[in-house]
């Protein structure tokens, strides 16, 4: 294998190696402004020759006083990132030495790798860098210890139930916004598909509950006694929309439509009667019809007379 293709498979190596460590918040998943921001803080109290990689890839040196002009170039990133995602192939030696310094290789710069490539094994020997988590210190009084090495006390104290408390370092909290930020488009889809279907659920169990419909006059409700006491009760399939139906009076002065569409419907039923809302008639149980221009006219002329 070549030894330029080699150098950048062993940084693709190393970076699957660290990503998880303590730059994990810029490195587990790698975009172009998060390396700019790395690259930032690696070169404030950087090496002599990771000044040297920054001025070869940028074409300037690191100035701590000129971030804005670093921010100019975070499209020169790009290319690091896609190639940490296995998007694109990095040809050119720069970004290549760039990567190196990000990701803190130890045989660096190129050169330095020539030097070592066969030593390369004794990199992963100590394992990946691990994040520390401070956990409180736990003291045990040997002392008081039974034979067996628990006390009654402490075993009192099994029976107790405590909450679960989790604790993050810095870099742990880093991650877990990380993620979520990823994935937010994920997570509100399944939250709404959660909301949605248990609302459906919620609706069509109270849709399909089965009772005694009363006609009360101008309005409908639940029979509490739960039995049928007139031609008006029905027992069936509760409709929610229908309790919003209610009868009532219009007059020659009754305003039929708004906005040019009809807000009063009517069933012609042994004559007229007039209803507020879409449904259907108690007794007939058929579609209630909107009114027309002709019957408001009749209405307003007293052509049509209201005997309810």
């Amino acid at each position: 294998m070549d030894d330029f293709i080699l150098y950048k498979t062993e940084l693709k190596k190393w970076y699957h190696h660290v990503k998880n460590g303590v730059d994990s918040r810029f490195l587990l998943m790698p975009a172009q402004a998060k390396l700019r921001n790395l690259c930032i803080q690696i070169c404030r109290n950087g090496k002599t020759q990771d000044l040297i990689g920054f001025r070869n890839f940028l074409g300037f040196d690191f100035d701590p006083n000129a971030i804005n002009k670093i921010k100019e170039r975070t499209e020169d990133f790009k290319k690091i990132a896609r190639f940490l995602k296995d998007k694109s192939v990095l040809a050119d030696p720069e970004p290549v030495e760039m990567l190196a310094v990000l990701i803190d290789f130890p045989y660096r710069p190129y050169q330095k790798f020539l030097e070592n490539k066969d030593r390369l094994e004794d990199l992963y020997t100590s394992g990946p860098p691990e994040v520390d988590v401070p956990f409180p210190e736990v003291k045990i009084d040997t002392e008081s210890k039974e034979e067996g090495g628990i006390d009654k006390t402490e075993k009192k104290k099994k029976k107790k139930k405590y909450p679960i408390i989790f604790i993050f370092s810095n870099e742990g909290r880093a991650q877990i916004r990380e993620w979520g930020k990823a994935h937010k488009k994920r997570i509100a889809a399944v939250a709404g598909t959660i909301l949605i279907l248990g609302t459906g659920f919620y609706g069509t169990k109270l849709y399909h509950q089965k009772a005694i419909i009363r006609w009360n006059k101008d309005h409908y409700e639940i029979a509490s006694d739960g039995k049928v006491s007139s031609q008006w009760d029905q027992i069936g399939l509760m409709d929610t929309a229908q309790f919003k139906v209610r009868r009532i009076r219009v007059y020659d002065t009754t305003t039929f439509f708004k906005k040019g569409k009809p807000i009063i419907w009517y069933s012609r039923n042994n004559g007229y009667e007039f209803f507020n809302h879409p449904g259907y008639h108690p007794v007939s149980r058929e579609n209630l019809k909107p009114v027309s221009q002709r019957i408001a006219t009749n209405v307003h002329d007293r052509v049509i007379k209201i005997d309810y």
